[in-house]
């Protein structure tokens, strides 16, 4: 269910930010990108591995490990494909090309699936190419202020819309339909709506002030949380066996989420704050 959108969602949420990025010499945004992606990006893939190494569940050499300069590991494929999209689209918009032309673009490229287009051996171009029309949808909200307009709606008219559209989503998993490549993009955009909807309602309605701490962490999170949420998950196992599946789910997704805040109050205290950026 969570997979049919939400790494969509986390390309269409950067790309909203896109015409902020156009906006600053290209000098900045590359020194943005490197100390915000590229730097936490080899960083903590190397730690992960060298952790992964250690408790013997990593089973390629680490002479090997030079190899994420052009294959990213595991979930680090998008800090990869995000800086590679946000970089093509930046200097595309350099170039004074219109969003909207971007758009058609990248709608064409992803559409390149339907004919079975080889981009060649680079595994990263394939997942480019899912991933940009998202990408370039969020920037095209922001410039016509598409969230502005639905935030101005009344909060039980969003609600209504946030669960209208997460029924969609529910039924079209449960059907398993959704292998069918063209309803893919459909159910992204609509579990992307759905999220947006959702996250309106809970800020006008003032009570969920700790989900702007996790927006403002996700960074952190995303870069530490498989590291915690796979430590709980092993020990879970270890201690319950597998008749208790629910509950190490739901402990390796406590530790997920509290184990990066945690790691990240540390490093303010111990001025350890190069672990997530530069």
């Amino acid at each position: 269910w969570i997979y049919t959108f939400h790494m969509p969602l986390f390309f269409f949420i950067s790309g909203l930010f896109l015409e902020k990025l156009v906006k600053k010499p290209i000098w900045h945004v590359v020194v943005s990108r490197l100390k915000t992606i590229v730097y936490p990006y080899f960083l903590w893939s190397i730690l992960q591995e060298l952790l992964r190494t250690a408790a013997g569940v990593r089973h390629q050499p680490l002479s090997q490990l030079w190899e994420i300069v052009y294959t990213p590991l595991m979930q680090f494929w998008f800090l990869y494909v995000l800086l590679l999209v946000s970089m093509a689209c930046v200097l595309l918009r350099k170039l004074k090309l219109p969003v909207e032309s971007i758009s058609l673009l990248s709608g064409l490229f992803l559409a390149s699936i339907v004919i079975n287009l080889n981009l060649g051996g680079w595994s990263v171009l394939y997942m480019a190419r899912v991933y940009s029309l998202y990408f370039v949808a969020g920037a095209i909200c922001a410039k016509y202020g598409y969230l502005e307009a639905m935030a101005q709606r009344r909060s039980t008219t969003i609600l209504r819309g946030a669960i209208a559209a997460f029924t969609l989503l529910t039924l079209a998993v449960l059907l398993k339909i959704t292998p069918i490549p063209i309803l893919n993009v459909v159910l992204a955009f609509t579990g992307i709506a759905a999220t947006l909807m959702l996250s309106m309602f809970l800020d006008k309605a003032h009570r969920f002030s700790f989900l702007q701490t996790w927006g403002q962490r996700s960074l952190e999170i995303y870069l530490a949380h498989s590291i915690f949420s796979a430590t709980a998950a092993a020990a879970a196992y270890k201690l319950l066996g597998s008749d208790y599946l629910t509950v190490e789910v739901l402990l390796s997704l406590l530790a997920g989420m509290a184990g990066p805040l945690l790691l990240y109050q540390a490093c303010q205290r111990w001025q350890l704050m190069f672990l997530f950026r530069l």
